[in-house]
């Protein structure tokens, strides 16, 4: 098992109080792999160390010439070693999906990238030009955002909705059922329809927040900007090339550990133009 899921079937048992310290194989097994992923990061950055690369031009180089502390930079690959690259990943998978099921707006995608970026590779300036788009990664994420349910801690006494709530108190926020309340989406929020982001995401709904995929505030994720520029650059380079549809075989199963993946898979047949 990997990390994310080991650590998704640990989360599930927090809610019986005491039990992260009862004595068990899955919670050992949650250590030990913890412990490996460390001991990975620090080689790596002792490795990078004592090489000329030092400085090289990506992530790690970045990082290590800030001025983060050792620990600071071993977090910051701790994060996006496990969150940087899966996320993306099943973000793409779902839009596939979406798009090769709903293909008319697939279409709709297809004629407005080949007007704006007439056969020319897509680049970040044009990337926002990209509306279409831009409307269809929203939506996709609306429906499957990447973190389904995030933790947050109440830094102190609160009161909200007539509800008490002690400092030092963690709460689930549970951004898989806010993306689907038709109260904030209207009668269609089950359903696929990327025109509600026609005007923007702050008024796709009722309320200006309530699109959340990455979440708000000084906790919001740290890689939305990458994330969404590489996620836009993929599809826009796959629609340059391809067109796609559901293979017959996909059943629609979505599993949740840490993040909401496509739980038999994603059948998508391909077709070069």
């Amino acid at each position: 098992m990997k990390l994310q899921d080991v650590t998704s079937e640990v989360l599930k048992r927090a809610y019986i109080p005491g039990s992260r310290f009862i004595p068990n194989p899955l919670t050992s097994k949650c250590v030990w792999l913890r412990k490996e992923a460390d001991k990975l990061i620090k080689e790596l950055i002792k490795s990078r160390y004592s090489s000329k690369d030092e400085q090289e031009n990506d992530f790690l180089g970045f990082l290590l010439s800030s001025t983060l502390t050792q620990k600071q930079i071993e977090d910051e690959c701790r994060v996006f070693s496990t969150a940087g690259y899966e996320t993306i990943s099943i973000a793409l998978s779902w839009a596939f999906i979406l798009l090769g099921t709903h293909t008319e707006w697939q279409d709709k995608a297809r004629e407005e990238i080949d007007e704006v970026l007439k056969g020319n590779q897509p680049s970040f300036e044009i990337l926002g030009q990209l509306k279409i788009l831009n409307m269809i990664v929203n939506e996709t994420l609306r429906m499957y955002p990447p973190a389904p349910i995030v933790a947050r801690q109440a830094e102190e006494d609160i009161r909200l909705e007539g509800v008490d709530i002690p400092g030092g108190t963690t709460f689930l926020m549970p951004i898989l059922a806010i993306h689907y309340d038709k109260e904030l989406w209207g009668d269609n929020a089950a359903e696929f329809d990327p025109s509600r982001f026609a005007e923007g995401a702050s008024k796709s709904s009722r309320h200006p927040k309530a699109f959340m995929p990455f979440t708000y505030g000084p906790r919001m994720c740290l890689g939305m900007n990458f994330a969404l520029l590489e996620i836009r650059l993929v599809l826009a380079t796959i629609l340059q090339k391809f067109t796609f549809v559901t293979s017959p075989i996909y059943k629609h199963d979505p599993l949740y550990t840490l993040t909401m993946k496509p739980g038999k898979g994603a059948q998508v047949i391909f077709k070069k133009i």
